[in-house]
């Protein structure tokens, strides 16, 4: 059953931040400011950094995590090896999908090639096997490279059914929540994609917010600290099963052109990221303010 809804879109103009381009792999900086209380995820560069990790299967119990989750909940990051032992060319070497800490300008980020870098999340009741989930904020710090108009997949969680992700697709940053089944007899379910989509340049750097209030009715994204729009019509986010993917698609995801794109992983994301806060609840102003700031 599919259910009517209406939305309204507000596209405000973008303020740049200061240049995040590079990476390095470093001791967290005492000037750091620390983000928001009880994140179920919190990736920094600039600390729990292991460029040596080997890239492993997804189900490999004794792999080791290349970027350590700093929020408690261990939801660690991991070298992906998907699918095992794929080649880049007919005649090439085996892939290496480990993107590489750097430090660039005094700014500690990780670097992601576009051709098969890929992290990717153990499963976790509180990233997609829990739920339902009324409310999810999702922040990344990163910078595009010069290619922003190939589809690239930033961050997602969820699958071809329900889910978060951000992504680039044709000079515009896509941020994205849906539901497409009936998981709750209508009640709030099925919704979605409800996409809010901006434009972008080349080699610039991004801390974006997106944020499902389904209380509220509304889904809404934030790009260097302005609202960049706000669509009605949103409900629930059920279990999902499938993994969660950085850099690149891990297990599957639904694109705002109707596109389901799953296994082998895909749409690589070439540029850099330096943070990534994921929070099941609905961050108030203040908080959000500091939110910004733990981004930079």
């Amino acid at each position: 059953m599919t259910r009517l809804m209406t939305a309204t879109r507000r596209i405000l103009s973008l303020i740049p931040l200061a240049c995040m381009t590079a990476v390095a792999c470093g001791r967290p900086s005492t000037s750091t400011p620390v983000p928001p209380a009880d994140p179920v995820l919190w990736l920094s560069a600039d600390s729990g950094v292991v460029s040596a990790a080997p890239a492993t299967s997804v189900t490999d119990s004794a792999r080791q995590p290349f970027w350590t989750d700093l929020s408690g909940s261990a939801n660690h990051a991991y070298v992906i090896d998907r699918p095992p032992g794929a080649r880049l060319t007919p005649a090439g070497g085996e892939l290496d999908r480990r993107p590489v800490p750097v430090l660039d300008s005094g700014r500690n980020v990780i670097r992601f090639d576009g051709r098969d870098d890929l992290l990717g999340l153990s499963d976790a009741d509180d990233l997609n096997l829990g739920g339902p989930w009324a409310e999810r904020v999702i922040a990344v710090a990163f910078t595009t490279s010069t290619d922003v108009d190939r589809r690239q997949m930033v961050f997602e969680t969820g699958g071809d059914l329900r889910g978060f992700n951000i992504y680039l697709d044709a000079g515009r940053l896509h941020m994205s929540a849906y539901n497409l089944w009936n998981d709750d007899g209508g009640r709030t379910t099925p919704f979605g994609p409800l996409d809010v989509a901006v434009p972008v340049s080349p080699g610039t750097a991004y801390a974006v917010i997106l944020e499902l209030d389904q209380p509220a009715g509304r889904v809404r994204g934030w790009v260097n600290g302005s609202l960049a729009g706000e669509l009605d019509g949103a409900g629930r986010v059920f279990q999902h099963h499938e993994d969660t993917g950085i850099g690149a698609i891990n297990e599957d995801t639904y694109y705002h052109d109707g596109v389901r794109q799953g296994v082998p992983a895909a749409n690589f994301f070439a540029g850099d990221i330096a943070r990534i806060l994921v929070y099941n609840r609905r961050l108030l102003d203040a908080e959000r303010a500091s939110l910004w700031e733990a981004l930079r």
